[in-house]
């Protein structure tokens, strides 16, 4: 059998690999917590200027709609002002423009139907006793200086039941169909004189 004898003193272990290691781990551990708060440090002053950036555009974009606003309202009055002026300026009295057209109908002619556009067009439906009032009323309407252009359209004799036609001496009555393009100038200087010419 063999022994092995040893003589010499245990060597007493050393503890520096398990002190070293706790000091690299807490030295680890540190520089990643120092690392982790600086990433924490940045990332609070990156949300900071963030805020800061979009209150400053919150603000702009404030300024800008209160200019644009501003910038509306005053086209929006510029527009008005333009329609009224327009307005003013296209606008014509039909009261002295059917006051001046009754004027020249004999004295059993009726108007039926009166339609005015914008653009100076009448459109006219009138009633006659005869063929020939109807001829001398086209005759007035184009000797007319409110009138530039007057059309006789058509004309029609209104037909009666025969009963009525019977029991009554009744003549028959024309419907005249016309078509004027009127004279907006002289029209609006009769307004501003206050009387039409004919």
């Amino acid at each position: 059998m063999h022994v092995d004898i040893n003589l010499l003193p245990e060597k007493e272990k050393r503890k520096l690999p398990l002190i070293l290691i706790i000091s690299l781990l807490l030295v680890v551990l540190f520089a990643f917590g120092a690392y982790a708060w600086s990433i924490y440090e940045q990332k609070i002053q990156e949300k900071d200027n963030l805020e800061k950036h979009l209150a400053y555009s919150k603000k702009l974009r404030e300024i800008q709609q209160t200019k644009s606003a501003e910038n509306n309202s005053s086209h929006v009055v510029d527009e008005l002002e333009t329609a009224i002026k327009w307005a003013e300026e296209s606008s014509v009295s039909t009261f002295l423009l059917v006051r001046s057209i009754t004027s020249m109908l004999p004295e059993r002619g009726f108007i039926l139907t009166f339609s005015f556009t914008d653009n100076g067009e009448v459109q006219l439906s009138v009633q006659f006793d005869s063929s020939r009032q109807a001829a001398y009323f086209l005759k007035s309407l184009s000797d007319s200086n409110l009138i530039n252009q007057a059309t006789l359209l058509d004309i029609k004799t209104e037909t009666l039941e025969e009963t009525e036609a019977k029991t009554e001496n009744v003549l028959p009555r024309y419907i005249a169909q016309y078509s004027l393009i009127i004279d907006k100038k002289a029209l609006k200087k009769g307004e501003l004189e206050g009387k039409v010419t004919q």
